[in-house]
């Protein structure tokens, strides 16, 4: 399975929470595609795997099966604004305060990856 994560920046709160999604993915053997600047962030909390780097989408020889957008509503409408009109399904974490677009809680992230990937 390929999975595509979007993130802009962790706040720290969110840090743990975002930390065992990704150890999650990793542990279930999926392959991720993410944007360099969450890669350097998962770097420097020495999680260093071979994860595929792009600057879009368009840099994924084929879509991703999901596409996981961490942050708030801003991040989420970005992602969706990346996508199109691909079909592809979006899970939403937020990482904020409110969360109307991204309205998984950062505390259920594994279980609802977890959800996801089976489906």
């Amino acid at each position: 399975m390929k999975v595509a994560i979007y993130c802009k920046r962790v706040p720290d709160e969110a840090v743990v929470s975002v930390l065992i999604l990704v150890n999650e993915l990793m542990r279930k053997n999926v392959q991720l595609y993410m944007n360099a600047s969450f890669s350097d962030f998962l770097k420097s909390k020495n999680i260093s795997e071979d994860f595929i780097i792009g600057s879009s989408l368009e840099d994924v020889d084929t879509a991703p099966d999901l596409l996981i957008s961490i942050g708030g509503d801003g991040t989420m409408l970005d992602t969706v604004t990346a996508i199109g009109d691909s079909e592809i399904p979006i899970v939403g974490f937020n990482t904020g305060r409110l969360g109307f677009l991204a309205n998984n809680a950062k505390e259920r992230g594994q279980a609802n990856c977890r959800n996801a990937i089976k489906r």
